[in-house]
């Protein structure tokens, strides 16, 4: 699985393409990918993330947000955050600390920026805190 960051003359960016309708990206692939574009974009002070609600629960929005708290040092990595239901057993998995032979960090070990994480409800009722522990994990439940 391969991925690029490209950029455009007009400002906007794709920051990663990769799969089709037969791809299944693993939590190890998954988190590979985010830590790259995060590393790509530099220090932070702030980051703001804004996940759907449970309703949207099998986007991966919430383990997404984990792996993003963990990269910025909100929070300490789960073991297995989420489980690895789509990983295979060929060993094909990328490896979530190089890339093209090149360390890429798990973490931003210079910078804990502040974050906010406010989940986008619109018109749906509040979730419950059972909710927002199975979608988001114990560390920010």
């Amino acid at each position: 699985m391969t991925s690029t960051i490209p950029s455009s003359k007009n400002g906007n960016s794709l920051f990663c393409s990769i799969g089709s309708a037969d791809t299944a990206i693993s939590n190890d692939d998954l988190r590979h990918q985010i830590d790259t574009f995060l590393t790509s974009r530099g220090e932070r002070r702030d980051v703001l993330i804004l996940p759907p609600d449970f309703t949207r629960f099998h986007s991966q929005a919430g383990l997404i947000t984990q792996y993003i708290s963990e990269y910025y040092n909100f929070t300490p990595k789960e073991k297995n955050a989420g489980g690895d239901s789509t990983g295979d057993s060929t060993g094909d998995s990328i490896d979530s600390n190089e890339e093209e032979g090149r360390a890429v960090p798990t973490t931003c070990t210079p910078c804990s920026p502040a974050i906010q994480i406010i989940p986008a409800l619109g018109t749906h009722a509040p979730m419950t805190p059972s909710q927002i522990e199975i979608m988001f994990g114990k560390e920010l439940s």
